[in-house]
């Protein structure tokens, strides 16, 4: 998913996997503010890119979705629900990679490349803990017909597959959780961090297995180790993802560094 404000930014972290390898069928999620200038640039820059449209998109969602009525009012609040809800109904691929703007790549991502060319089936996610998440309790959803998990998962880069969506348990998951006390109030107006949720319960009770990347190699900015130790997030590793940094001089101060390695590799 891309807005044309993040436009240079995606495309610099797209390039920044895409020199590990050429294989991948490169598709953007329109949030419904991509020009057609944006567009353009978008296909200078990417051989082969596809570009699914807003209009395009919704048309598709609403059919499926029909009647979920919390499930369209939230994606229509937030592009953040596009990711939970679009990517795995209109990928026309078996094996879907969800990446956000703010993400880069500093060395081969052996662990991916595996996934990619593996025959295990199984969801990969970065493990996030500290800002944000965690805040599900399964005692507040005691009974209910599926699962949750007070441990996060991130969606701003996962491994996952076509038909992972699911309508119905989406829509039970957000009607049941504003009984929750704190879900209303606490949650539910910030879009994005109920969308990491929604992500999460859909990942829990899907037909696939999951397991966390290994959290010192794919790195996520908002983890309570890198908040502690901010020069931790700083060394070196194959993935980095600066979720939530942009209120934070030191954070910002350190994208803009690793934007500059990863622009002086791609012009060497």
């Amino acid at each position: 998913m891309i807005s044309s404000r993040d436009l240079g930014v995606y495309l610099l972290a797209i390039k920044s996997l895409l020199r590990f390898s050429c294989g991948f069928k490169v598709v953007v999620h329109d949030d419904g503010s991509l020009t057609e200038r944006d567009k353009d640039v978008l296909r200078q820059h990417v051989q082969g890119i596809k570009i699914i449209d807003r209009s395009f998109a919704d048309k598709v969602i609403l059919q499926k979705y029909s009647g979920q009525e919390a499930s369209l009012f939230l994606r229509e609040q937030t592009p953040n629900f596009m990711q939970v809800m679009d990517y795995f109904v209109l990928s026309e691929s078996k094996k879907v990679i969800g990446m956000d703007s703010d993400v880069l790549f500093f060395q081969y991502p052996q662990a991916l490349m595996d996934w990619v060319n593996g025959h295990e089936e199984v969801i990969l996610y970065n493990f996030q803990s500290g800002v944000g998440l965690n805040s599900l309790k399964e005692s507040d959803f005691t009974g209910a017909p599926f699962k949750v998990s007070e441990t996060g998962i991130n969606c701003g880069f996962f491994c996952a597959y076509k038909g992972l969506e699911d309508p119905d348990l989406l829509e039970k998951f957000l009607k049941l959780g504003k009984e929750v006390p704190g879900f209303s109030s606490d949650i539910f107006p910030n879009y994005a961090i109920l969308a990491q949720n929604a992500f999460s319960v859909l990942v829990l009770n899907s037909r696939w297995p999951a397991k966390p990347l290994p959290e010192m190699d794919y790195k996520v900015l908002c983890n309570a180790i890198f908040l502690q130790d901010p020069a931790l997030f700083a060394k070196d590793s194959v993935f980095k993802h600066y979720a939530a940094f942009e209120h934070r001089f030191l954070e910002r101060f350190q994208y803009v560094r690793d934007l500059k390695r990863i622009i002086s590799g791609l012009t060497d």
